[in-house]
């Protein structure tokens, strides 16, 4: 991975992405990370970097656009929130931290 590369993920996630809980089939929370837009290229290369196959698309009544998505959720989540931590405003620090604090206990 290019430092350009999560330079670049980073700065797309302050603006549109989320860092949040998902709750998993078995009533467990994991962490996630995603991405809602209308520019499908742009949902496709943060998919390539996350390395993940989860993308989907909302088709919307006219006149909007479709909605593409894009998530990561679990310990590659957790991940990816520890190599974008210093490139985010303390906004999403502060989010990544308590979800970061609140992953590892729930792992105990």
């Amino acid at each position: 991975m290019r430092a350009i590369d999560i330079g670049w993920l980073a700065g797309l996630l302050e603006g549109e992405g989320y860092f949040r809980w998902s709750k998993a089939p078995n009533d467990t929370y994991l962490p996630l990370i995603g991405v809602n837009m209308t520019d499908a290229d742009i949902v496709r290369r943060v998919q390539y970097l996350f390395g993940t196959a989860s993308f989907s698309r909302s088709i919307r009544p006219s006149p909007w656009k479709p909605m593409f998505r894009t998530v990561i959720t679990g310990s590659r989540a957790v991940a990816w929130m520890m190599t974008l931590y210093l490139f985010l405003g303390e906004r999403r620090r502060r989010k990544i931290r308590e979800i970061i604090g609140a992953w590892r206990q729930s792992a105990n």
